[in-house]
């Protein structure tokens, strides 16, 4: 399996790197009004605007630090309607993909958070991003915005 990890405070999490469209520096995002306290905000994705989630405010309630390993994760999901859009996850720590033959230490069947996994890296959580989509309270973008 390939993944992408990353880190939220102290703990490691990576995302399959099959969900990963691109990973880009962090760049000033526009504030959104009355979005949810994890949202950081807005930016333009090749010529889409997209909606920019902080995944350690969203776990951890604290900001992502700014630091040159923080990341926009563009990331690829399936809306409530079927459509596919682009989203970005904000997040620390971010290097490179790694091949992993991590086995399965424990799941989290009812957590908003995937597997965690132990392998040569480590022990890393997966964040499955169909679990987390429902909990980001994304506010709906005008037509033709935020997809491709």
């Amino acid at each position: 399996m390939l993944i992408l990890p990353f880190s939220i405070g102290d703990e490691s999490y990576a995302l399959d790197a099959r969900q990963v469209v691109e990973v880009a520096p962090l760049v000033d995002l526009r504030p959104v009004p009355f979005g949810p306290e994890h949202l950081a905000g807005l930016c333009n994705y090749r010529g889409s605007a997209v909606l920019v989630f902080d995944l350690s405010k969203l776990l951890l309630g604290r900001s992502s630090a700014r630091r040159l390993s923080t990341r926009i994760l563009f990331v690829r999901i399936t809306d409530g309607q079927g459509k596919e859009r682009i989203l970005g996850l904000l997040a620390e720590g971010v290097t490179e993909a790694v091949r992993t033959q991590a086995r399965v230490l424990a799941g989290n069947e009812d957590g908003i958070l995937g597997p965690v996994l132990d392998g040569e890296e480590g022990t890393v959580q997966i964040v499955d991003l169909d679990r987390l989509m429902p909990r980001l309270g994304a506010p709906r973008l005008p037509s033709g915005e935020g997809s491709e």
